[in-house]
């Protein structure tokens, strides 16, 4: 991860870190969202096509992110794993927090 001090400026590591989190928060709230009222850990039924959207589109933002060609065009650049847990981390955080949500909403 980049470190120092803070400033505006053009980093091709924070867009990469950007653009990772937005998708990987994007396909965690597609699945929490799965039911609007029940937690996604008491429903009984699973998406096998949620799954495989999932799946398939982390493949491609790997691809995009790793591959130089892709990674030329978006001007992206590789990151190191614990960039990528980060990014992921901070993305899986949504789960938790639409959870809570629907706890509250279902109690009002």
């Amino acid at each position: 991860m980049e470190s120092g001090i803070w400033r505006v400026a053009e980093s091709k590591d924070g867009i990469t870190m950007a653009f990772l989190t937005a998708n990987f928060i994007e396909m965690f709230h597609a699945i929490a969202m799965r039911s609007q009222k029940h937690s996604i850990f008491t429903l009984k039924s699973f998406n096998f096509w949620l799954l495989g959207a999932f799946v398939l589109t982390t493949v491609l933002t790997l691809v995009v992110i790793y591959v130089p060609f892709f990674a030329g065009i978006f001007e992206f650049t590789a990151i190191s794993f614990k960039e990528f847990l980060t990014a992921f981390g901070l993305a899986f955080s949504i789960i938790p927090i639409i959870e809570i949500l629907k706890l509250f909403k279902k109690k009002n």
